[in-house]
C-alpha cells in the first residue's frame, strides 16, 4: 500500500503519512470553529511568501470543508463505525452560530473566514 494520495481536505500532502485516520482529528476543528487544515497551511504559506492571500482564499474555499474519504474509511474501520454513524456524530458537532444548512441539508458557513473583504 502506498501512502501517496491527493488529499481533498488540505493543501498539502506531507502530514501524517503513516496514519490517514489521524487526519480526522484536525478536520474536526471545521464543524466547531469554521476552519481546518487548509486554512492552517494556506495562512502559513501566505506568511512565508509562498502564495498570495487571494490564492490562499481560493485554496481554503476549495478544501477546508472537505474531509478526505480515505481518512474517513480508515477512521471508521478502526473505530468500528459505519460511515452513516460517523456522519450522524459529526452533524451534532456543528456550531450553529457559524453554520446553517443549505437547501441540500448540508452544513455551510454563514460567513466565510475571509468574508470581511468579500
Amino acid at each position: 500500500m502506498t501512502h501517496e494520495w491527493d488529499r481533498t481536505h488540505t493543501v498539502e500532502s506531507f502530514d501524517q503519512i503513516d496514519s490517514r485516520a489521524y487526519l480526522v482529528h484536525p478536520w474536526l476543528k471545521y464543524p466547531k470553529f469554521g476552519h481546518a487544515s487548509a486554512t492552517d497551511y494556506a495562512s502559513r504559506f501566505v506568511r512565508y511568501g509562498m502564495i498570495t492571500r487571494d490564492e490562499a482564499m481560493q485554496l481554503v474555499k476549495e478544501h477546508d470543508a472537505k474531509l478526505d474519504p480515505k481518512c474517513i474509511q480508515d477512521f471508521i474501520e478502526f473505530c468500528g463505525y459505519t460511515e452513516t454513524e460517523f456522519w450522524v456524530i459529526v452533524d451534532k458537532l456543528y456550531n450553529k452560530e457559524l453554520f446553517e444548512r443549505n437547501n441540500c441539508g448540508e452544513y455551510v458557513l454563514k460567513y466565510s473566514v475571509w468574508s470581511h473583504n468579500e
